[in-house]
């Protein structure tokens, strides 16, 4: 891989604060890379690519924790992929750049 977890990690934060996220679990931030995993390559035909993923409280039950991830292509660090499951209510949406900021959709 080109980049590191760090670097892709620190991408997924700055993402979302363009998103107005705030309210992840800081010390819970993963990373799975394209070479790692299957599941990864195979779900969305990616290569050279990070999933960045961190907890985040569960919009329906208060005592269970939930996810949002983040695929980022390890060639330019852009985002491509956004996921949502802190409360199932935003399947996978594409990531775009408008202005110097991202934001969900096209």
């Amino acid at each position: 891989m080109k980049h590191t977890k760090e670097q892709a990690i620190d991408k997924t934060k700055k993402i979302l604060k363009d998103f107005d996220i705030d309210y992840y679990f800081e010390n819970t931030f993963k990373t799975i890379s394209s070479d790692e995993d299957e599941y990864i390559r195979g779900q969305y035909d990616l290569i050279n690519s990070w999933w960045v993923y961190v907890e985040v409280p569960n919009e329906q039950f208060d005592h269970l924790t939930g996810i949002l991830g983040i695929v980022i292509n390890d060639e330019d660090l852009e985002p491509t992929i956004f996921m949502d499951g802190s409360g199932g209510r935003i399947p996978d949406r594409k990531i775009s750049k408008k202005d110097g900021k991202y934001q969900l959709g096209e």
